[in-house]
């Protein structure tokens, strides 16, 4: 039973619908500003927000921009940074609800901490794309070096990738395999022969 959930929600999908969902909101923000720019500038006039115009048209770019970044995985936590860090900002500027009488003040409040858990969703985003990106670089260097000792030239990396692995566990602690780079998912490459006669002492290495 457990093994059938975590196939079905480990899947490349789910962490895709997941990453949507979360973007789902700034997304269709910035379609419909974009789709009745006039109202957008109604809304950066109503927080007092100038000038106007240029600011609405900001806030629409970010707003796409940050949302493919984290979909597309292009410097995700980037992207991922910037919507936490413009959530933020919004959440201060739109909702204060300390400032309100009841029961508006009740609405808003509401507001105000949902707004928190978007926050916090995408530091998670960033926390785990960063990790990733630093686990697989780990993971390049120990296939690399395996490589090397081993004294091979043209190589095909999923060979060695096992074998750094075995030789390696540490590096395979949060591996993230959604930012894997080509290196450590096993592209052929060509490693120069840097220690032609210098045998790996990892008894793993192949």
């Amino acid at each position: 039973m457990m093994g059938s959930v975590r196939r079905l929600f480990t899947t490349r999908a789910v962490h895709w619908l997941a990453l949507l969902f979360l973007c789902a909101a700034y997304l269709q923000g910035a379609f419909n500003k974009a789709i009745d720019f006039q109202s957008a500038i109604a809304e950066m006039k109503h927080f007092g927000l100038a000038p106007a115009g240029p600011m609405a048209a900001a806030v629409i770019v970010f707003e796409f921009g940050a949302a493919l970044m984290i979909l597309t995985g292009f410097y995700r936590w980037l992207g991922a940074l910037g919507l936490a860090g413009f959530t933020l900002m919004a959440t201060f500027v739109a909702n204060r609800f300390w400032e309100m009488a009841m029961p508006e003040r009740f609405m808003v409040a509401n507001a105000f901490f949902e707004h928190w858990g978007l926050v916090g969703g995408f530091l998670l985003v960033v926390w785990h794309d960063l990790r990733g990106r630093k686990a697989s670089a780990q993971l390049a260097g120990a296939t690399s070096e395996c490589a090397n000792r081993c004294g091979v030239g043209g190589i095909h990396l999923q060979g060695w990738h096992d074998a750094a692995t075995r030789a390696h566990p540490q590096y395979l602690q949060s591996i993230d395999t959604q930012r894997m780079t080509p290196l450590s998912r096993g592209a052929r490459i060509f490693t120069p022969n840097l220690n032609p006669r210098k045998p790996c002492l990892n008894p793993h290495c192949p």
